[in-house]
């Protein structure tokens, strides 16, 4: 017999206020912005589709590659076709005229995780969606992201949402120098081979110029996720 899956809502928002009572102290609900980022996180963590376990087994998340700045606009419209969508998000501070502001970015610029059944979901539409570049293929069908990378995302959103900001960055090893072939060592490129494109010196991070299933790209990594080959 198929039993249903759900979140339940009152763990999850016992979670969320405990992450923020862990970053703003306990006087966290006199922040609108805490107050904000508490109701998004219990949203999107509740927002799981009560449906057949059978059903949902096979609906795996996908890389799709979308116009920078517009990740939020092409999942609303993932969304509005019957599509699930999750865009990682991290909290920035942002100046609005003569004050800063926290506010939610997207973590990886320029790409979305579409969530589907290939087998019954209409994905080839995917593609028509404004915004959107490619989703990622391999031999005419999409390449599912493995469950553990999705979830080391939603982690590491947690975290950032707890702590405001990521690990202190580490200098650039010179080893890891434009023109430098490495290996990469994190979900979801694991095994990938690429050769260093330039260094993004105020993120401590470099790019990487990866043939991905026919096609160059460019994949932002910090030197902790790569080594040298």
């Amino acid at each position: 017999m198929l039993t249903k899956t759900t979140l339940d809502p009152v763990q999850v928002r016992h979670e969320a206020e405990e992450l923020a009572c862990q970053r703003w102290g306990d006087n966290w609900t006199a922040r609108p912005v805490a107050r904000k980022l508490v109701e998004s996180w219990v949203a999107h963590r509740t927002q799981v589709p009560d449906v057949e376990v059978a059903a949902a087994v096979s609906r795996r998340s996908y890389l799709l590659q979308v116009v920078p700045q517009q990740e939020r606009s092409v999942a609303a419209s993932l969304q509005e076709s019957g599509f699930d969508a999750y865009v990682p998000r991290e909290p920035k501070r942002v100046r609005v005229g003569h004050h800063y502001q926290i506010v939610m970015k997207p973590m990886l610029s320029g790409y979305v995780f579409p969530i589907f059944d290939e087998a019954r979901d209409r994905w080839q539409m995917i593609g028509d969606i404004r915004g959107v570049w490619r989703l990622f293929m391999w031999n005419e069908r999409p390449v599912p992201i493995p469950e553990q990378a999705i979830q080391h995302l939603h982690d590491e959103e947690a975290h950032l949402i707890a702590h405001g900001k990521r690990i202190r960055k580490a200098p650039i090893p010179v080893k890891f120098g434009p023109g430098a072939w490495v290996q990469l060592t994190d979900m979801p490129w694991t095994g990938f081979i690429g050769q260093v494109h330039d260094w993004l010196v105020y993120k401590s991070r470099i790019r990487v110029a990866v043939d991905l299933f026919g096609r160059q790209s460019l994949i932002e990594l910090s030197v902790n996720q790569v080594r040298a080959v």
